[in-house]
């Protein structure tokens, strides 16, 4: 596995009560390579193996096209690891001598914002109050669904689908509840710009289970 996100806490404008006693949560995943290839180049490896040639011409024909084959990297949310580093812990950090090139280190500001239930799960009812799920059930029955309305969705309930810590969960095909066994804790989002792809511009949800102090993940994708 890769290093994913580090998160020194003492950063943060506000510590979620999941993580009050940590100084430092590691979060690693295993590593995805997707070849990207032009799509003459992949009839050509279609025919190759149709025609069950062998390992030797197979190596032969990367080698020969090599130039024109580039590998892309994609965090895989199916192997994470979540590590949580304790403030009375005595351990130090060392520069590591094993530079890794596919993932490169970003800082990301954490920008203090309100939060709330994501409005696209038909759940989000029981997370509301009387009021807003009146105002919510109202937009929901007078307006076609569109880019529009979710929009309107997103700014009257200030729904954040990007990478975040504490708040809601912002779901992408199903509800993040851990199945009732942990507390919703952060989300990292798919970034462009930082190169960074889980699965088809997905989402990796991370929660906590106070009792049994233990970390799970969960992660979903377009």
């Amino acid at each position: 596995m890769l290093p994913l996100l580090q998160l020194h806490l003492t950063d943060l404008h506000e510590r979620p009560e999941q993580l009050r006693d940590t100084e430092y949560l590691l979060i690693f995943c295993g590593i995805d390579a997707l070849p990207d290839m032009p799509y003459e180049l992949l009839e050509e490896l279609f025919v190759l193996s149709q025609k069950r040639n062998s390992e030797e011409h197979i190596r032969a024909f990367h080698a020969r096209n090599a130039s024109r084959i580039t590998t892309r990297y994609s965090p895989n949310p199916d192997q994470t690891s979540v590590i949580a580093i304790p403030r009375s812990s005595p351990i130090s950090f060392v520069d590591s001598q094993d530079k890794h090139s596919i993932l490169k280190p970003h800082r990301i500001e954490f920008e203090q914002v309100e939060d709330t239930v994501d409005t696209s799960d038909l759940e989000y009812a029981l997370y509301l109050s009387n009021e807003e799920a009146a105002i919510a059930t109202e937009l929901t029955q007078s307006r076609q669904w569109s880019k529009e309305f979710t929009n309107e969705l997103d700014r009257v309930f200030n729904k954040h689908d990007d990478s975040k810590l504490g708040g809601w969960a912002s779901f992408i095909q199903h509800n993040i509840d851990f199945g009732g066994h942990a507390d919703f804790v952060l989300q990292i989002s798919s970034n462009k710009e930082l190169g960074l792809m889980l699965g088809d511009m997905g989402t990796l949800y991370i929660g906590y289970n106070p009792k049994k102090k233990t970390w799970v993940t969960d992660w979903a994708c377009y």
